[in-house]
């Protein structure tokens, strides 16, 4: 019976990162619910608050920062080149766009999330095209010595036999 692990184990495990296109979707839906940009911001970082502790403080940090600024495009600017996160720089590129330009946040905030998702879809496709290369290393490493011993032994017993026989 295998060995399962401790409730400790399992409590002391952390969650997977958190994909920025799921947050981009998030912020998306909540500009389309009819959310401000700073509710929406403040949606995004009590989701990311449940599985990344560090981009929850880098959105709730962004959010507090937005939300006391009287001179946004400085708030902006300052916020853009101090951000790690390159879904909160991105986010904060749009929302500068989108303010100056008046042009819905909705409208951006979809743009950015189809952007991210097909970046996404893109690292996806090019892992995939590397797994058969990887496969042929697998199968040259592993299986076609095995085969070739497997095919390969009889015969070499039987040409033993015959020239133990002569």
């Amino acid at each position: 019976m295998p060995k399962r692990p401790s409730i400790t184990t399992l409590l002391s495990l952390e969650p997977p990162p958190l994909s920025p296109d799921i947050l981009a979707a998030i912020f998306s839906s909540a500009c389309a619910s009819g959310l401000t940009a700073e509710q929406a911001i403040g949606v995004m970082a009590e989701v990311a608050d449940i599985m990344d502790p560090h981009l929850a403080y880098e959105i709730q940090d962004t959010h507090r920062r937005l939300s006391l600024s009287t001179n946004r495009d400085k708030t902006y600017a300052r916020l853009i080149e101090t951000r790690e996160s390159d879904l909160i720089v991105r986010l904060l590129t749009m929302l500068r766009t989108a303010e100056k330009s008046g042009e819905e946040i909705i409208v951006r905030s979809r743009k950015l999330f189809e952007a991210m998702s097909q970046e996404r879809e893109n690292r996806v496709a090019q892992r995939v095209e590397t797994y058969p290369l990887i496969m042929v290393v697998v199968v040259v490493l592993f299986f076609l010595p095995a085969l070739v011993i497997l095919l390969a032994a009889p015969v070499y017993i039987s040409v033993l036999e015959i020239l133990r026989s002569f």
